[in-house]
Protein backbone atom coordinates (compact mmCIF):
# COMPACT_ATOMS: atom_id res chain seq x y z
CA UNK A 1 0.00 0.00 0.00
CA UNK A 2 1.31 3.71 -0.42
CA UNK A 3 3.10 5.35 2.19
CA UNK A 4 1.03 8.32 2.15
CA UNK A 5 -2.21 6.43 2.35
CA UNK A 6 -0.66 4.81 5.18
CA UNK A 7 -0.04 7.49 6.94
CA UNK A 8 -3.52 9.59 6.46
CA UNK A 9 -4.78 5.71 7.70
CA UNK A 10 -2.72 5.85 10.95
CA UNK A 11 -3.92 9.31 11.12
CA UNK A 12 -7.22 8.89 11.63
CA UNK A 13 -6.72 6.26 13.77
CA UNK A 14 -4.86 8.56 15.91
CA UNK A 15 -7.38 11.14 15.93
CA UNK A 16 -10.24 9.08 16.41
CA UNK A 17 -9.82 8.14 20.39
CA UNK A 18 -12.52 7.21 21.70
CA UNK A 19 -14.42 6.56 18.57
CA UNK A 20 -15.69 9.94 18.41
CA UNK A 21 -16.08 10.09 14.10
CA UNK A 22 -17.22 6.27 14.51
CA UNK A 23 -14.74 4.64 12.43
CA UNK A 24 -14.80 1.21 11.48
CA UNK A 25 -11.53 -0.79 13.31
CA UNK A 26 -8.72 -1.17 11.02
CA UNK A 27 -9.26 -5.33 11.03
CA UNK A 28 -12.60 -4.43 9.19
CA UNK A 29 -10.84 -1.78 6.41
CA UNK A 30 -8.10 -4.79 6.03
CA UNK A 31 -11.52 -7.26 5.09
CA UNK A 32 -12.78 -4.49 2.63
CA UNK A 33 -9.50 -3.81 1.08
CA UNK A 34 -8.95 -7.52 0.28
CA UNK A 35 -12.94 -7.92 -0.69
CA UNK A 36 -12.18 -5.06 -3.59
CA UNK A 37 -8.67 -7.26 -4.24
CA UNK A 38 -10.44 -10.39 -5.14
CA UNK A 39 -13.42 -9.12 -6.99
CA UNK A 40 -11.66 -6.42 -8.62
CA UNK A 41 -13.99 -3.92 -8.01
CA UNK A 42 -14.31 -0.71 -10.32
CA UNK A 43 -17.25 0.61 -8.89
CA UNK A 44 -17.74 1.01 -4.87
CA UNK A 45 -20.87 2.54 -3.15
CA UNK A 46 -20.03 3.63 0.34
CA UNK A 47 -23.28 4.22 2.72
CA UNK A 48 -21.82 6.26 5.70
CA UNK A 49 -18.05 7.93 5.49
CA UNK A 50 -17.93 9.78 7.97
CA UNK A 51 -13.90 11.03 8.25
CA UNK A 52 -12.92 8.74 5.34
CA UNK A 53 -11.53 5.81 7.23
CA UNK A 54 -13.49 3.19 5.04
CA UNK A 55 -13.38 4.72 1.64
CA UNK A 56 -9.56 5.21 2.06
CA UNK A 57 -9.45 1.50 2.71
CA UNK A 58 -11.78 1.16 0.33
CA UNK A 59 -9.50 2.95 -2.76
CA UNK A 60 -6.66 1.68 -1.64
CA UNK A 61 -7.47 -1.82 -3.01
CA UNK A 62 -8.92 -0.86 -6.07
CA UNK A 63 -5.37 1.42 -7.24
CA UNK A 64 -3.74 -2.44 -6.09
CA UNK A 65 -5.68 -4.06 -8.79
CA UNK A 66 -6.47 -0.60 -11.39
CA UNK A 67 -4.02 1.80 -11.19
CA UNK A 68 -3.45 5.05 -9.15
CA UNK A 69 -4.45 6.52 -13.10
CA UNK A 70 -7.41 4.43 -13.63
CA UNK A 71 -10.37 6.84 -14.17
CA UNK A 72 -12.43 3.83 -14.36
CA UNK A 73 -12.11 2.96 -10.89
CA UNK A 74 -14.31 4.84 -8.09
CA UNK A 75 -15.97 5.25 -4.93
CA UNK A 76 -18.96 7.16 -4.34
CA UNK A 77 -19.63 7.70 -0.72
CA UNK A 78 -22.72 8.97 1.08
CA UNK A 79 -22.19 11.28 4.16
CA UNK A 80 -25.22 13.77 5.89
CA UNK A 81 -22.70 15.58 7.65
CA UNK A 82 -21.30 18.77 7.06
CA UNK A 83 -18.63 19.03 9.32
CA UNK A 84 -17.57 14.81 8.67
CA UNK A 85 -17.73 15.44 4.78
CA UNK A 86 -15.22 18.29 5.05
CA UNK A 87 -12.73 16.27 7.04
CA UNK A 88 -13.12 13.52 4.87
CA UNK A 89 -12.57 15.45 1.72
CA UNK A 90 -9.82 16.41 3.51
CA UNK A 91 -8.25 13.35 4.27
CA UNK A 92 -8.96 11.89 0.68
CA UNK A 93 -6.74 14.97 -0.74
CA UNK A 94 -4.13 14.56 1.86
CA UNK A 95 -4.18 10.75 0.67
CA UNK A 96 -4.26 11.75 -2.76
CA UNK A 97 -7.53 10.15 -3.68
CA UNK A 98 -9.74 13.13 -4.20
CA UNK A 99 -9.90 12.31 -7.88
CA UNK A 100 -10.46 8.22 -7.05
CA UNK A 101 -13.65 9.29 -4.09
CA UNK A 102 -16.49 11.16 -5.16
CA UNK A 103 -18.46 12.34 -1.55
CA UNK A 104 -22.51 12.44 -2.16
CA UNK A 105 -23.19 14.53 0.26
CA UNK A 106 -26.76 14.41 1.62
CA UNK A 107 -29.45 11.93 3.43
CA UNK A 108 -28.81 8.73 1.79
CA UNK A 109 -31.67 7.66 1.32
CA UNK A 110 -33.23 10.49 -0.93
CA UNK A 111 -29.79 9.88 -3.16
CA UNK A 112 -30.27 6.56 -3.28
CA UNK A 113 -33.88 7.04 -4.39
CA UNK A 114 -31.76 8.63 -7.53
CA UNK A 115 -29.12 6.04 -7.73
CA UNK A 116 -28.31 4.64 -11.38
CA UNK A 117 -25.09 2.88 -11.90
CA UNK A 118 -24.27 -0.32 -11.26
CA UNK A 119 -21.95 -1.52 -8.74
CA UNK A 120 -19.50 -4.16 -7.67
CA UNK A 121 -19.38 -3.44 -4.12
CA UNK A 122 -21.31 -1.55 -1.41
CA UNK A 123 -20.42 -1.10 2.34
CA UNK A 124 -23.13 -0.10 4.53
CA UNK A 125 -22.28 1.79 7.41
CA UNK A 126 -24.48 4.85 8.48
CA UNK A 127 -28.35 4.80 10.17
CA UNK A 128 -28.84 1.11 10.84
CA UNK A 129 -32.45 1.36 11.32
CA UNK A 130 -31.95 2.23 7.62
CA UNK A 131 -30.43 -0.81 6.49
CA UNK A 132 -33.23 -2.60 4.97
CA UNK A 133 -34.18 0.35 2.77
CA UNK A 134 -30.65 0.91 1.67
CA UNK A 135 -30.74 -2.58 0.78
CA UNK A 136 -33.83 -2.59 -1.11
CA UNK A 137 -32.68 0.44 -3.20
CA UNK A 138 -29.20 -0.37 -4.49
CA UNK A 139 -29.89 -4.15 -4.86
CA UNK A 140 -31.16 -3.49 -8.39
CA UNK A 141 -27.73 -1.92 -8.93
CA UNK A 142 -25.42 -4.60 -7.53
CA UNK A 143 -23.87 -6.15 -10.47
CA UNK A 144 -24.40 -10.46 -10.18
CA UNK A 145 -21.49 -11.62 -7.85
CA UNK A 146 -21.33 -7.96 -6.48
CA UNK A 147 -20.76 -7.72 -2.71
CA UNK A 148 -22.65 -5.96 -0.08
CA UNK A 149 -20.98 -5.56 3.33
CA UNK A 150 -23.12 -4.33 6.37
CA UNK A 151 -21.15 -3.00 9.86
CA UNK A 152 -22.14 -3.29 13.07
CA UNK A 153 -24.66 -6.38 12.65
CA UNK A 154 -23.21 -7.73 15.83
CA UNK A 155 -22.76 -4.60 17.69
CA UNK A 156 -26.66 -3.11 16.39
CA UNK A 157 -28.22 -6.39 16.16
CA UNK A 158 -31.76 -4.91 17.35
CA UNK A 159 -31.24 -1.96 14.66
CA UNK A 160 -30.16 -4.26 12.05
CA UNK A 161 -32.75 -6.92 12.65
CA UNK A 162 -35.52 -5.94 9.70
CA UNK A 163 -32.30 -5.89 7.10
CA UNK A 164 -30.61 -9.42 8.63
CA UNK A 165 -34.09 -10.88 8.55
CA UNK A 166 -34.60 -9.69 4.34
CA UNK A 167 -31.13 -11.20 3.97
CA UNK A 168 -31.92 -14.68 5.85
CA UNK A 169 -35.03 -14.51 3.32
CA UNK A 170 -33.54 -13.47 -0.30
CA UNK A 171 -33.10 -16.23 -2.34
CA UNK A 172 -30.87 -13.76 -4.53
CA UNK A 173 -28.28 -13.89 -2.29
CA UNK A 174 -25.94 -15.97 -0.16
CA UNK A 175 -24.75 -14.42 2.96
CA UNK A 176 -22.22 -14.85 5.05
CA UNK A 177 -22.14 -13.27 9.52
CA UNK A 178 -18.01 -12.28 9.96
CA UNK A 179 -17.67 -12.23 13.14
CA UNK A 180 -15.38 -9.87 13.62
CA UNK A 181 -15.00 -6.39 15.54
CA UNK A 182 -18.63 -5.13 15.55
CA UNK A 183 -19.79 -7.73 13.16
CA UNK A 184 -19.70 -7.97 9.32
CA UNK A 185 -22.90 -9.16 7.47
CA UNK A 186 -21.23 -10.07 3.52
CA UNK A 187 -24.19 -10.29 0.94
CA UNK A 188 -23.26 -11.95 -2.21
CA UNK A 189 -25.32 -11.15 -5.19
CA UNK A 190 -25.74 -14.44 -7.05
Amino acid sequence: MDLKILRILEKIENDNEGNKYWCIPKTSGEVLRTLVLSLGAKNILEIGCSVGYSAIWLASGQIEVHGASSRSAKVYTIESDKERADIAQKHFKQAGLDKKITILRGNALDILEKWKKRVDLVFMDANKNEYVDYYENIFPFIKNGGILVADNVISHKESSKKFLDAVAKDKRVISQLIEIDNGLMIVIKK
